[in-house]
């Protein structure tokens, strides 16, 4: 009887983990640059990073987003605004911050922007269970994604990350 209890537990638990995983499809690859070698390594990688970047996101995890910024290079926080690495650790842990708010709280942002409809970034992604990747390759060391989803805002509101490939790795250039 306890074996039957333990198994219905166990199967129990796996049931409802499942209803929490999220799926990373890379959908379409576009490869500006025609080099089948980058298609074949760093499409898996640019989709491990962005899968961590989304996960990090929903999790409200500034630090694992702040692993992905060059710590030279800094990144931009959206199309215009470059930043260094200082300046996004100092915004992305300041909880008033407009970078906190954008990726992390919706009650907040709404209040600032007066708009009862925005979410913050991980509101968005948060609504859905599977996320399509597109990938652009414009050269060897640079690569686009868009992350369509259910519920995905335009791009005006969401912007689309940016990696490059500094020293062999991949890193943001542009985080949303």
């Amino acid at each position: 009887m306890n074996k039957l209890i333990l198994s219905a537990f166990i199967f129990l638990i796996a049931l409802v983990t499942s209803c929490f995983e999220r799926s990373f499809v890379i959908d379409n690859l576009e490869n500006e640059t025609k080099d089948r070698a980058i298609q074949e390594t760093d499409s898996t990688l640019i989709k491990d990073k962005v899968k961590s970047l989304i996960l990090a996101t929903i999790a409200r995890d500034p630090e694992k987003i702040l692993s992905q910024v060059h710590l030279e290079k800094g990144a931009n926080v959206d199309i215009k605004a470059a930043k260094s690495y200082g300046q996004i650790k100092a915004d992305i842990f300041n909880k008033n911050s407009f970078l906190y708010l954008v990726l992390f709280d919706t009650v907040k942002l709404r209040n600032t922007l007066k708009d009862p409809e925005i979410q913050s970034i991980a509101g968005y992604l948060s609504s859905s269970r599977s996320y399509h990747l597109h990938l652009t390759f414009y050269s060897s060391n640079e690569c686009e994604v868009f992350i369509n989803f259910q519920g995905r805002p335009s791009t005006a509101v969401l912007g689309n990350p940016v990696y490059e490939k500094i020293d062999g790795d991949w890193y943001l250039r542009r985080i949303f």
